[in-house]
């Protein structure tokens, strides 16, 4: 394996990773109080003084909370609506913060894992204000721009195309097309096995406008004159041959047509010009580091990641991201060649042990694949590039940004419920005949054929419901006896700023209209 040079586009995440555990009275999701108080504290940068329209120490909900948290509610049946609804949905905020405030008491906020994944939203934060700083806010867009756009969008190609993995394998089809093979013929040995569709159509796609398709994918079909080739082009995906067909005008453009596709053609364009300056952005930080990644390592990485995925249980997939255990076993076995050189550039280098401590900061949902080698390799590179670009956002001086503030304090706080609430179900245990007494007072269908597999079905059901209860009683423990503060007056306000009693969970299914 040769040495590998690297560059690569911005790709801001904010996800947090945390345990499902859930609250029986409220029914509600803990990980979803995570990402929604999240999101709603990440909407302002300063913090106002609004009214507190719940409290009992040490926990305090505001009126903005709510209303915010509401907002962006989980999809669950619309059996509550209004006040119920609404105060549902409190309930679960409540839950959600004394377990965080507890957590913090009893100091399970002072592990390496937490400090690691702080680390990481601190970093990931500092990359969107970056972002946000050096090519969002720089983004313009003029009316001659958005007119230009909605003309390109009232023009449709028909067309085929061949989808191959590598470069090499998209010129070996395009020599036998030069050499006569039909395009048709082609399409069949691509995609026989792969795309059903595809072979029987001769790779033909649905007509396609300006925004529909990757931005390089577009602009190689609309450089074809009908019937002509395109050389192999590169997507995200992979690579391309295309065939363009043919072009179809729409004739019928009225003012009103403009009006109502505007937003719509905005946001397209903001979303171009954003991959393009981001790129942009990303070479000129890259520029003259001359990173290399040295095979040696890179190869022993990926062989200790696959000896650990085949020790693994049929029920993973080797693909899967390495668990924490199985990411351990490979941590160990790396430790005699910890100062071992990885990474290379310019004025500084990467050892295994560095390397390791970068992958731990990462949550487990997030992190490269070392045992697939070419994955391995776009996501080393990715790690490689976030680097380079906290680098600058810290001397820039966003790690002090109020927005990045925030998102660190909001995740410990996350953090802190999902430790409190795994370490009050992690006790919890079902023997034999308590499962055998619940399979026969409750329904317990599954998939499963088997007497055994239905069994253990029914055990983690068991062990759900048990979890939900102890979590239940310990929230319920320190509202006893406690004095609640509820502004009755301030509720209402926000369930009027909702709409009243039309305010709902909105359901996940609805019935197809009659």
């Amino acid at each position: 394996m040769c040495e590998r040079r690297y560059a690569g586009r911005v790709n801001p995440m904010v996800n947090i990773e945390v345990p499902l555990l859930t609250s029986k009275r409220s029914r509600l999701l803990l990980p979803f109080w995570c990402v929604v108080l999240c999101m709603a504290a990440c909407r302002r940068d300063v913090r106002e003084t609004v009214p507190i329209v719940w409290a009992a120490k040490p926990v305090e909900i505001t009126s903005r909370e709510l209303q915010e948290s509401f907002l962006l509610r989980p999809k669950f049946p619309a059996s509550l609506k209004g006040k119920a609804a609404l105060e549902a949905h409190l309930n679960g905020m409540v839950r959600y913060k004394y377990l965080a405030w507890a957590g913090e008491e009893q100091g399970l906020g002072q592990s390496d894992q937490v400090r690691d994944r702080l680390r990481w939203v601190r970093e990931q934060a500092m990359r969107e204000q970056l972002f946000k700083r050096e090519v969002r806010d720089a983004i313009q867009v003029s009316e001659e721009e958005l007119r230009r756009a909605f003309l390109k969008r009232r023009r449709f190609i028909h067309g085929r195309h061949l989808y191959v993995q590598s470069l090499e394998e998209a010129q070996l089809w395009q020599a036998r097309l030069q050499q006569g093979l039909s395009f048709e013929d082609a399409a069949q040995a691509v995609y026989a096995g792969l795309d059903e569709d595809m072979a029987r159509t001769g790779g033909r796609l649905a007509p396609f406008t300006w925004g529909d398709m990757d931005a390089h994918f577009e602009a190689a079909a609309w450089a074809l004159e009908p019937g002509e080739l395109s050389q192999p082009v590169a997507s995200r995906w992979g690579y391309h041959i295309i065939r363009l067909d043919s072009i179809h005008l729409d004739p019928m453009i009225t003012e009103v047509d403009f009006n109502q596709d505007r937003q719509k053609v905005e946001a397209l364009l903001r979303q171009r010009k954003e991959d393009s300056l981001s790129t942009a952005f990303v070479a000129k930080v890259m520029k003259g580091l001359e990173v290399r990644v040295k095979a040696e390592s890179f190869n022993l990485i990926v062989q200790q990641a696959r000896q650990a995925s085949r020790r693994r249980s049929g029920s993973l997939p080797p693909h899967n991201p390495l668990s924490e255990g199985e990411w351990a076993a490979v941590a160990q076995s790396l430790q005699q060649r910890a100062e071992q050189p990885f990474v290379l550039y310019r004025g500084g280098r990467w050892t295994i042990a560095d390397f390791i401590n970068r992958f731990q900061a990462i949550p487990p949902l997030y992190r490269p694949h070392p045992q697939n080698p070419q994955l391995f390799e776009q996501e080393l590179r990715n790690m490689i590039r976030d680097d380079f670009l906290t680098r600058r956002a810290e001397k820039l001086g966003l790690r002090d940004d109020p927005y990045v503030i925030d998102r660190v304090a909001q995740a410990r706080q996350d953090l802190m419920a999902a430790a409190m609430a795994q370490r009050l179900a992690g006790a919890v245990t079902v023997s034999d005949d308590q499962v055998q007494r619940f399979m026969q007072h409750q329904s317990v269908t599954e998939s499963a054929h088997t007497e055994e597999a239905v069994r253990q079905a029914a055990r983690a059901r068991l062990v759900k419901v048990k979890q939900d209860s102890v979590i239940s009683a310990y929230v319920d423990a320190w509202l006893q006896g406690r004095t609640v503060h509820r502004d009755k007056s301030e509720l209402q306000k926000v369930l009027d700023a909702l709409g009243g009693e039309k305010a709902a969970y909105i359901a996940v299914w609805q019935p197809p209209a009659r």
